[in-house]
This record gives C-alpha cells, sequence and structure tokens, in this order.
C-alpha cells in the first residue's frame, strides 16, 4: 500500500463510483502532495570527479539523505500544491525520460526520514509487524538483532560538547599542538615495537596476577575508547556541525561507544575525512604520552599501566583502521569512494544482483565490481574476526578463572566469575548468531542456486509479470562512530 501524506488529494469521484474505486484513488501514490518541513536544509557539494550532489539535511528529525541533481529539482517542487504525478510530469518535461519508480520511491524515502509534514504510514508494513509479533520466531529474532546491535543513547550532547570545545577544546586543532601529536604518535609507536621485542613486560599480567591484568587493561580500554569518541565530537564540533547523541551500545553481544556525527556530511570532503580519524589520533598521541613514562620511569608503579595503555592504543585503536567493519576506516573509506552506505549496499548486492549478473553473464559496472570485491572481503574478515575473537577471549576467560581459583577469599572468586560470565556469555551468544546467520545465508544461496521445480515454471514463452526492482534513490546515510569491541 502505499504511504499515506498528509493528505492524498484524489480527484473528485464519479457519481455511482465503488467504494473500492474511491479507495484506489486515495491510496495512489502519484495522487500525493508532498509538502517540504520548512526547516530542511540542503548543501550542493561535488565529487572529485565533478559531479554535482547535494545533502539534504531535517533538523527536527536529525536525518539525512543524499541527492542527485535530479532529485534536488524535484525537492523544491515539493511545496504541497503539487501531486506526485506532477512531479512526474515536470521531470519528463526537464530530463526527456520517464522515471515513475524514481519520483515514488525519493517521496517515500523523503517520507520514511521524516522530511516531509506528516508522519509516514505504512499500512501493510504495520499489519504484517503487527501479525508477527504474535510468533515465536519473530520473539526469537528481536532478542538475537537486540544482541547484534543496540544502543543506549544520550540525547542531548550537543550543548556540552560546544561548551568544552569553547571552554580550551579549540586548542587541539591549532598548529603547534597538532604537531606536537603527530610526534608523540610517532616516537610512541617506535618505542612501543623496541619494547615488544627486546623489552620483558607481561602485557597479560599486573603485579603478577593475570586477573588484575585483564581487569586493568578493560579499564584503560574504557577510557581509551571514550576519550577516541570525544576526539570524533570535538573535531564534528571544529567544523561546525552538530553531535545530537552518543552513548552505549552493544555490538554483537560485545559493547561498545559510540558518537552520531551524522551531521558532519553537511561539511565538504576534507572535513569528513579529518572527523573519520580523529579519534585513532588522538589515541595515538596519548600512546606516546604512555610510552614516554615506560622509558623515563621504566621500574615505576605507572610502568606496566602506561605500557598496557599504549597497547591499546598502538593495537587496538590501530585495529579501527580496518574498512570491513563499520569502524573509523570504513568511513574513511566511503569518503574516499564518495559511496555512502557501502557495507550495507554491498552485502545487499552480495545476497540478491550478483548471482542473478553471474548466470546472465552481465557485464559488471565500476559501483557493481566494488560492491562484489568489498562485499566478498567483507563477509570472509567477519568469519576471520568470529573465529579470532572467540579463540582469544576464550583463552582470556580460561587463564582469569584459573588464576582465581589459586587466590585467597571467596569474594574475589566471586567477582572474577561475574566477570568471565558478564564477557562469556555474550561471547557465545555473539558466536552462535553469527553461525545461525551463515547457515541461513547458506540455505538461501542453496535455493538461489537450484533449478526451479518443472510445475513451477511458466508456459514456453509466456510474459515475467513480476515488477522490476525500484532504483535506489535518495538514500538515507547516517554515520555513527564507534569504538568497536575489544
Amino acid at each position: 500500500m502505499a504511504q499515506a501524506g498528509e493528505a492524498a488529494a484524489a480527484p473528485a469521484s464519479a457519481s455511482g463510483r465503488s467504494v473500492w474505486a474511491q479507495l484506489a484513488d486515495r491510496v495512489n501514490p502519484a495522487y500525493d502532495r508532498p509538502r517540504l518541513r520548512p526547516d530542511v536544509v540542503v548543501r550542493g557539494f561535488t565529487t572529485t570527479d565533478g559531479e554535482a550532489y547535494y545533502i539534504a539535511k531535517s533538523p527536527s528529525a536529525g536525518t539525512y539523505v543524499r541527492l542527485g541533481p535530479d532529485e534536488q529539482y524535484l525537492l523544491a517542487l515539493m511545496d504541497g500544491s503539487h501531486q506526485v504525478a506532477d512531479l512526474m510530469e515536470a521531470y519528463v518535461q526537464r530530463y526527456q525520460r520517464f522515471a515513475f519508480d524514481r519520483v515514488v520511491h525519493l517521496v517515500h524515502e523523503l517520507r520514511q526520514q521524516r522530511f516531509l509534514v506528516g508522519e509516514p504510514r505504512d499500512a501493510w508494513g504495520g499489519l504484517a509487524a503487527a501479525l508477527a509479533r504474535h510468533t515465536w520466531t519473530y520473539r526469537i529474532d528481536q532478542v538475537i538483532q537486540s544482541y547484534r546491535y543496540h544502543e543506549f543513547p544520550l540525547t542531548g550532547l550537543d550543548g556540552p560538547l560546544t561548551a568544552l570545545y569553547r571552554a580550551g577544546g579549540w586548542a587541539a586543532f591549532t598548529p603547534p599542538v597538532l604537531l606536537l601529536g603527530a610526534v608523540l604518535a610517532l616516537v610512541g609507536a617506535g618505542l612501543f615495537v623496541w619494547e615488544l621485542l627486546f623489552g620483558d613486560r607481561d602485557i597479560l599480567r599486573f603485579r603478577g596476577s593475570y586477573t588484575l591484568g585483564l581487569l586493568t587493561f578493560l579499564a584503560l580500554w574504557t577510557a581509551v575508547i571514550s576519550l577516541h569518541e570525544l576526539g570524533h565530537a570535538l573535531t564534528t564540533k571544529h567544523f561546525g556541525c552538530e553531535v545530537r547523541r552518543g552513548g552505549v551500545m552493544l555490538y554483537y553481544g560485545l559493547p561498545a561507544f559510540f558518537t552520531d556525527t551524522s551531521d558532519i556530511w553537511m561539511a565538504p570532503r576534507r572535513a569528513r575525512l579529518l572527523v573519520s580519524v580523529a579519534g585513532m589520533a588522538t589515541i595515538w598521541a596519548l600512546g606516546g604520552l604512555a610510552m614516554l613514562v615506560v622509558v623515563w620511569q621504566p621500574s615505576s608503579l605507572l610502568a606496566p599501566i602506561a605500557f598496557q595503555l599504549a597497547l591499546v592504543a598502538y593495537v587496538n585503536n590501530t585495529l579501527q583502521l580496518v574498512p570491513l567493519l563499520e569502524l573509523d576506516g570504513y568511513y574513511l573509506l566511503i569518503d574516499w569512494l564518495e559511496m555512502p552506505r557501502l557495507r550495507a549496499r554491498a552485502l545487499a548486492f552480495i545476497r540478491a544482483e550478483l548471482w542473478r549478473k553471474l548466470k546472465r553473464r552481465t557485464p559488471f559496472s565500476r559501483e557493481e565490481r566494488i560492491f562484489t570485491v568489498y562485499g566478498t572481503l567483507a563477509l570472509l574478515y567477519s568469519g576471520l574476526v568470529l573465529a579470532a575473537a572467540t579463540y582469544l577471549w576464550a583463552r582470556r576467560l580460561q587463564r582469569l578463572l584459573a588464576d582465581a581459583w589459586v587466590q585467597e577469599g571467596v569474594g574475589w572468586r566471586v567477582l572474577v566469575i561475574v566477570v568471565a560470565l558478564a564477557f562469556g556469555i555474550p561471547l557465545l551468544f555473539g558466536t552462535a548468531l553469527k553461525l545461525w546467520q551463515l547457515a541461513r545465508a547458506v540455505g538461501r544461496l542453496l535455493a538461489r542456486l537450484r533449478p526451479p521445480h518443472p510445475a513451477r515454471r511458466g508456459a514456453p514463452g509466456a510474459p515475467d509479470h513480476r515488477p522490476a526492482p525500484a532504483r535506489a534513490s535518495g538514500p538515507a546515510i547516517a554515520r555513527r562512530r564507534c569504538a568497536g569491541p575489544g
């Protein structure tokens, strides 16, 4: 059923028309009169190839869409006085081609992202969701999805972050401080590698205890990713953009932090790239300071803590550069390629369109080649990360429990068991989730490759009545910076 706008103005019904005919007019998307919210902001940009594009922002909803020049032209006509049919006519006159799917999809996307006056309503989708809630598979799927990705957001962060930037955060972006940070990061990286190769420090223990070492590591990791996200947020403020939300999230069953820096889409490409690298750069400089403490005070109580801090900064933090998960490296890649929502679009292409193109042996466009390579590598990397994380965390938990049993005191043992369960249960749940998703994906692939049953095939030469897929138009974009699981 079509999306119902603020008022889908159907033409006057003729006398004697049935109620079903009048209902058909009412739900016909061609009669909708889309009207843009008055606070919508649109800014124009140019790609490195010289192609124009636009980013539209709905401040009241906090949503963003990327538009082509033809979509921006249609956006300017959405004042509530034109029906969708009028938009299609204007499109044909200006661009000399009929694009019903493109216009309807754009209106649908804008309404879903709350760019248009009137709440989005999807009758069929709402009915299907209401019926699904009564099934046990739906409840299980909701639990799984919550463990895979679930946010615990904090809103209203923009005011405090603006105050922090004005109170002194701006100094971090002055040339002397930036140069000092770069020197610290480079010198610290060299000292860290030297200490790893020729030092004798046990990075897994603190004061002879593996339990204390792991707990210290987790505390440092929490502090580091908090500063990592603060680096993203302050850089976003440096370029005059908003940070509406942040908080904690579950990412495949493990805790992570995030800041929503989607507003940086309203800034030029260079600003987006700098925001992407700001979190890592902040922690690299912090790792350099930590290594100076290790070198100057090698026997102090702070030295093993500083070395663990450097370990988090130069290993865990640098892994954010890998672009195959939605971490900092991913946002650097999509800004470099200028392809928003790359991961979601690539995985969708791998699941469906890739197999059709391989069967038909049709040529691939540049975008489709990128989708194929990136989607394949992302799937392989996800499996590798799952296997490595399962192995490493299982070893950590095993050592943690073994270390607890040699300690005196029941309270200490209970604390260690609680920590082990807190990380072991999400680990097992996340592993089961990935195996379940893999089994479903393999099942879909086998079903797609299996030849259809003769009884289900149409008569030879019969036309194919399946609707053509709608062309993707005006994709919604977001940038939830995530300092991922350790």
